[in-house]
């Protein structure tokens, strides 16, 4: 899983002119009026967190959930909780959000202003949107705390994930992310690390990098996480199995790495008179690692020629 938490930064005032905009008109029909917000107990929860639900960040969201769950705790019967979750969802109508039209804000326009089009979830498939004259496409956007479950937050921004359609519906379907604690991308630094293990335990890390041999002999792709969250994430959306899928690519990747370190480059220049540009002959940006396939397996290979790399600059 990558990072992304300025995905949305771009958006943020039209998502709160939108959401926050219909709110405040549904807030203002008064009682006995045509439109009326209801029940009561969701008009009174819609009125206190007016503010929180377009661009609260994803712990202000958990405040809701915990509100939510307070207040249908204290109504009276199974059907009155069940009037609540359906007003709910058609108060945060995302059907409505998602259409294809010309309305000043939709998903579609919401998508356009992303600032990272690759899927955090697998970092292996792309998450672009594209406007065309007569037809359009853009990425699934997962609700990070389903929508189902949870449909006040079905337009929050923050529990809005551009990803792929394999981790949306194929991996992640409808499992509960609030009580089955996964990372967040729009929360959680990156964390997930990736090492190239050799598959008898011969091996170091460093002697397949290191030897072309070895490297097409052995290895495999490990994944290391540091918390309950990241093991949760590896499993859900298959990292390992996946990223296993991708292992020519990256060793590839190695070899061409190995012949670009800093002390080969400094050789280059001084025979041939001439700079050489590591991020042109890699086809690799380490700054821009989160808008590359593969990109963080990338950085923690490119990485691990030097320990004292971090991505920020070219080596």
């Amino acid at each position: 899983m990558i990072s992304i938490k300025e995905v949305w930064h771009d958006a943020e005032a039209d998502h709160e002119a939108y959401v926050t905009g219909h709110l405040s008109t549904l807030l203002e029909i008064e009682e006995g009026q045509a439109g009326r917000l209801a029940p009561a107990a969701l008009h009174d929860f819609i009125s206190r967190n007016k503010e929180s639900f377009a661009t609260g960040d994803v712990d202000t969201l958990r405040g809701l959930i915990a509100d939510a769950s307070a207040t249908l705790a204290g109504l009276p019967n199974d059907d009155a909780r069940s009037a609540f979750l359906e007003s709910a969802k058609k108060v945060f109508n995302y059907d409505r959000f998602c259409a294809k039209t010309v309305h000043r804000w939709s998903a579609y326009k919401l998508c356009e202003k992303a600032r990272n089009s690759i899927c955090p979830y697998c970092n292996q498939a792309f998450a672009f949107t594209v406007v065309g004259t007569t037809t359009s496409y853009r990425p699934t956007l997962d609700h990070f705390y389903f929508k189902d479950n949870y449909p006040y937050l079905a337009l929050s921004l923050y529990n809005l994930v551009p990803s792929c359609y394999v981790c949306n519906s194929s991996l992640k379907g409808t499992k509960n992310f609030f009580t089955d604690h996964h990372l967040h991308p729009l929360e959680d630094d990156d964390e997930i690390r990736f090492d190239l293990r050799s598959t008898d335990g011969n091996y170091t890390f460093a002697d397949l990098l290191h030897d072309d041999n070895l490297l097409n002999e052995y290895g495999y792709l490990e994944p290391h996480p540091h918390s309950n969250k990241a093991i949760n994430s590896i499993e859900t959306f298959l990292l390992k199995e996946r990223f296993e899928l991708n292992l020519p690519a990256i060793k590839r990747f190695i070899r061409l790495r190995k012949k670009f370190r800093p002390s080969k480059i400094a050789q280059y220049r001084q025979w041939f008179g001439e700079d050489f540009d590591t991020a042109e002959y890699l086809q690799f940006e380490p700054v821009d690692y989160k808008n590359q396939m593969l990109g963080k397996i990338l950085l923690d290979m490119y990485v691990a020629f030097d320990p004292e790399a971090n991505g920020s600059s070219l080596l």
